[in-house]
């Protein structure tokens, strides 16, 4: 995915200011900036009309606050979404809704063109050869706290360079980027379930056939976050030998 552009003074707009309250903070508030951004620019990807959801997008949209715990339920979230979204920071049009913001700052998203097979491949060994070179090696200066087992006892080095190559690998296939508000206990969890089932090579094999395949149907929304339970049936489904 085409890296979306976020204001660079966010926390100082009044769009921003009116959320954060709503949504429990700043740190939350600025979660669910990151979220909505993303889903605009996949939903871009896709070739949807610039900064514009669907009725469909936005009930999946929904679901996923739901999912990353910014509300308890979606009647919340549907409430949140209607009273303090809508006529703001998205602006009804018709059974639709469109992001002014999003647009003014992202307009290069709509002029560039899907790319082929191919360049997906060559995309995702960009990126991997990149992290591998530099990232792992550097760190990924993110807090040690999120990488621990269930128990809370802290991971071994060994294992959290496995589960972050992972996580960064999915997101590398599926084109997304990730701050570190992203990197929580919930993913690292999961990714830790993935590489104890897998080797490196299993793992970089899959994330392969993902990047070569990311305008399959059933990447259609995919995320990291739901990759990772899937990550032993995706290329099944996907139709891949």
């Amino acid at each position: 995915m085409n890296a979306a552009k976020f204001p660079l003074d966010l926390t100082d707009l009044s769009v921003f200011r009116a959320l954060k309250e709503p949504l429990g903070g700043a740190e939350r508030a600025l979660h669910f900036f990151w979220l909505l951004w993303r889903d605009l620019a996949q939903l871009s990807q896709e070739g949807a009309p610039l900064g514009r959801m669907k009725p469909a997008n936005v009930s999946a949209f929904l679901c996923l606050l739901v999912e990353k715990g910014l509300f308890g339920d979606l009647m919340a979230a549907a409430d949140f979404w209607e009273k303090q979204v809508v006529g703001g920071l998205m602006l009804r049009d018709g059974e639709e809704v469109t992001c002014p913001r999003f647009i003014t700052l992202n307009a290069d998203l709509a002029l560039k063109p899907r790319e082929s097979r191919g360049g997906h491949g060559r995309a995702f060994a960009l990126k991997q050869a990149k992290f591998e070179r530099g990232l792992i090696q550097e760190g990924l200066k993110l807090p040690s706290t999120c990488f621990v087992f269930a128990d809370g006892t802290a991971m071994p080095p060994e294992l959290v360079q496995r589960v972050q190559r992972l996580i960064v690998s999915c997101d590398n296939a599926l084109k997304r980027d990730r701050p570190p508000i992203g990197w929580t206990e919930g993913l690292v969890t999961l990714a830790n379930q993935v590489v104890q089932k897998f080797t490196d090579e299993q793992i970089q094999w899959v994330c392969k056939k993902v990047a070569l395949n990311y305008d399959h149907a059933v990447m259609n929304g995919m995320t990291t976050e739901r990759l990772l339970p899937k990550f032993d049936t995706v290329v099944r489904d996907i139709g891949e030998e």
